[in-house]
């Protein structure tokens, strides 16, 4: 089945979903969908962030011991596989795939246990892609004045540059990977903290689609976008703004989130505590939960989604979660979820 089938057939398999979250109101507590877990890691694991593969399989990224981890929904017994650990840093954070044979991964020195990040330790590293998911170091790029990476997407027409949301900063840089320079290129007032949030992180997760850069930022728990420029710059050079397009339900906190699919108008949004992934339509700026929520006991810090890239698993949404949150709570450790979406 080529890419455009698998996109206009998981199209159609959203209008009922559609319909029913056009109906709903915005505060709607109710989920629509039931989370199915596919893999829970042992306690002490915050799972951070994740990519879904061509092949079907999925790489997450490991906060707590800075490694990456391949996982195979269609042989849930499998265990999960240790592709790459970054021996001199403690985190790994955003993903996004350049192209086909590319994978990018945020590192740097950030505790799970404090939450605290080491300014001047973060960068990029640009990692060859296998068919077969395995991966191998290429190229690093510090980025020394960045104080938290987090975030990352790559741009859907050029292969030169990479974004990345500074959290901590509330700022996102752009990175060359030609010639390995970064800039900041993005610093409106919506990526940053509010002045008496009690949220360490502001801007977090970040993704390019069409003319826009849609972007979280947890500390004042909205999701937003600013029009962006073919090569990663705003249109209206570094005063762009953007605008505030949904809240969370609850005055939760937004981590990541997930572009719904080709030709759709759906995001999935990652609350961690909401415990909720909830689905925002920019059609009619409606936003209910789609799973998890209030009462939920499997959702653990729900913090990234993402579809997957194949014919089988178009319509489903992989979900991590980072388990126990010091000073915020949790049940274990992190894990990986399903939500079928058909």
């Amino acid at each position: 089945m080529s890419k455009l089938s698998i996109a206009w057939s998981t199209c159609i398999l959203l209008l009922s979903l559609l319909s029913n979250l056009h109906q709903r109101t915005a505060a709607s507590p109710t989920p629509l969908l039931k989370p199915r877990l596919l893999h829970q890691f042992p306690n002490g694991t915050w799972v951070e962030n994740l990519t879904t593969l061509s092949n079907g399989k999925i790489i997450v990224t490991l906060l707590s011991n800075a490694s990456l981890v391949l996982l195979d929904p269609y042989r849930p017994s499998s265990k999960p596989i240790t592709i790459y650990h970054a021996s001199t840093h403690t985190a790994l954070l955003g993903l996004a795939q350049p192209s086909p044979s590319t994978l990018a991964v945020v590192y740097g020195n950030l505790s799970a246990s404090t939450q605290q990040s080491v300014p001047g330790t973060f960068g990029i590293e640009l990692l060859s892609l296998f068919a077969d998911g395995s991966v191998s170091p290429a190229t690093a790029y510090p980025i020394p004045n960045a104080s938290m990476l987090d975030g990352l997407t790559a741009l859907p027409h050029s292969d030169r540059y990479l974004l990345a949301a500074d959290s901590v900063l509330g700022l996102i840089w752009r990175l060359d990977l030609f010639t390995g320079a970064a800039e900041k290129a993005f610093t409106s007032p919506l990526l940053q903290r509010a002045p008496n949030s009690s949220q360490k992180a502001a801007v977090n997760g970040i993704h390019v689609l069409g003319k826009w850069l849609y972007f979280t930022n947890s500390a004042t728990a909205t999701f937003g976008r600013i029009a962006v420029t073919k090569h990663g710059l705003p249109v209206n050079g570094s005063g762009a703004i953007g605008e505030v397009l949904a809240r969370d339900l609850g005055k939760a906190t937004y981590d990541d989130f997930s572009l719904g699919p080709a030709g759709s108008d759906v995001f999935f949004l990652s609350s961690p505590t909401g415990l909720s992934i909830n689905a925002f339509s920019l059609r009619t700026r409606t936003q209910t939960v789609l799973a998890g929520g209030a009462g939920e006991t499997a959702f653990d810090h729900p913090n990234a989604a993402m579809l997957g890239k194949t014919a089988r698993d178009a319509a489903t949404l992989y979900v991590t979660t980072a388990g126990i949150i010091p000073g915020v709570g949790g049940v274990g450790g992190g894990q990986v979820f399903t939500v079928d979406i058909n």
